[in-house]
């Protein structure tokens, strides 16, 4: 399906055949997904039942914006963009340095494959008053704290600097192992995402990003990325990675 439509992008045209191939190699695409998306429901919710004893009620607020960045990456599964049945995904300003719960909104994922050859979807929704009020494993020392507590320790040159070391450690590992993100995959490809690094990024929450493990060059390939732009997202990506977040 990727070299279909590389031909379109390069040659502007394919044939109804192809056309039709492409249709149908989606239709597949989107069952074997779907099936993907069941098993790892399941998988989360025997993990949620395992770990019972350390999960809580949390009512998102000032004190606790953290905490809904630190579920980010879980709380996609479930959330279809009304439009298009895309997954939706948590998103805020990157350039927020404290984030408000007012600042949080639900993205269409399809916001990252508009081009002429697919129909992209830039669909946005307001959080409710339910998505500020989740259930979380709350025995992450980062949550002892308040979101302002956090920022501090976060913006320390000291933590900064080892998490970069971390950070730069993990995905060493990972690309020897050739293994992706399991906690975050692609909602096109249903497969762990790759943890990159850009090579002029400024601070530590311009640094890292995820991409599809399908990615190209030159949108040659499926171009889904997902940013690290908080300290919870890299938090909680160590803790799954490493068993230790940034406290």
């Amino acid at each position: 399906m990727i070299y279909l439509k590389r031909k379109v992008k390069d040659y502007g045209y394919i044939t109804e055949q192809q056309k039709k191939r492409i249709n149908d190699l989606e239709e597949k695409q989107t069952y074997i997904r779907d099936e993907i998306n069941q098993s790892r429901q399941i998988l989360s919710a025997d993990k949620f039942q395992s770990n019972v004893q350390n999960i809580e009620k949390v009512d998102i607020g000032h004190e606790t914006t953290h905490v809904l960045q630190w579920n980010a990456f879980a709380d996609t599964m479930a959330k279809k963009c009304p439009k298009c049945s895309r997954p939706m995904k948590l998103q805020w300003a990157r350039e927020l340095s404290y984030v408000s719960p007012t600042d949080f909104y639900w993205g269409c994922t399809g916001w990252y494959f508009q081009s002429n050859q697919i129909k992209g979807c830039k669909f946005t929704q307001r959080l409710t008053k339910d998505d500020l009020s989740l259930m979380t494993d709350v025995s992450a020392p980062e949550f002892e704290l308040s979101s302002q507590d956090f920022n501090i320790i976060l913006h320390d040159p000291n933590t900064s600097e080892s998490i970069l070391e971390r950070m730069d450690d993990l995905q060493a590992d990972l690309r020897s192992k050739k293994k992706g993100i399991d906690i975050v995959c692609c909602p096109i490809h249903a497969e762990p995402m790759v943890l990159q690094k850009k090579r002029n990024g400024v601070g530590l929450l311009d640094q890292y990003y995820l991409r599809c493990a399908h990615w190209a060059q030159n949108d040659q390939g499926c171009n889904y990325i997902e940013k690290l732009k908080s300290g919870s997202q890299l938090a909680a990506l160590l803790k799954n990675q490493t068993g230790i977040g940034i406290l």
